[in-house]
């Protein structure tokens, strides 16, 4: 089994690496920096997402989680950084990529949901428009940098400040993908599927 390449790193098999995946802005301000404080808001350079990668000691598919889309969505993070310190990669098939917190700028800045810098909602844009501003450039990294890669996608959401919602699966009604999907969605213990029909984001 080969090593694993993604966003500039390597993974040897059976290795799980914390690290910070890294988005380019090309010279857009942006306050996506790690760690509390406003005095790292607005500055210029790479916009960075803490995650943890894990390579399986055998071969199988490739699961991408994420969490905070929706910046506001705070459950999320905790679960993904939980399900990161348990996974064992010497007992795993397959590799997981798991995104701790994607909207860094909003989480640290208390946005209920959107990008602050640009007002990008990651859940819906896609694909992102041709002037890409900094919402624009990390749904562009996604596209580029992530998804070609992966099999599934298991994005967390949740309440928010303004919602009390019961656990539910969105499942993809889309060709070729709808059947495995649903079968992925029935195997976790959550009651609930909805099937989803939107094509222009991670669910509609």
């Amino acid at each position: 089994m080969n090593d694993w390449q993604l966003c500039g790193l390597s993974l040897r098999p059976g290795e799980k690496r914390q690290t910070v995946l890294r988005v380019p802005m090309e010279g857009t301000p942006n306050g996506g920096s790690i760690g509390p404080g406003s005095e790292k808001r607005g500055r210029e350079g790479d916009y960075e997402i803490p995650a943890t990668l894990i390579n399986g000691a055998r071969p199988g598919k490739t699961l991408l989680v994420t969490a905070s889309i929706h910046s506001g969505e705070y459950v999320g993070v905790p679960a993904v950084i939980r399900t990161a310190a348990e996974l064992d990669p010497a007992k795993m098939s397959g590799r997981v990529i798991l995104l701790h917190c994607v909207n860094t700028s909003g989480f640290w800045g208390l946005s209920p949901a959107l990008v602050p810098e640009d007002g990008y909602n990651l859940n819906h844009g896609y694909p992102p428009p041709a002037e890409k501003r900094v919402g624009g450039r990390i749904a562009a990294w996604f596209l580029r940098e992530l998804l070609p890669q992966v099999d599934f996608l298991f994005d967390l959401h949740g309440g928010s400040q303004s919602e009390t919602m019961t656990p539910l699966i969105f499942y993809p009604d889309a060709p070729g993908v709808t059947a495995e999907a649903l079968a992925a969605a029935k195997a976790l213990d959550v009651e609930t599927l909805v099937e989803c029909e939107g094509r222009d984001g991670e669910y509609r």
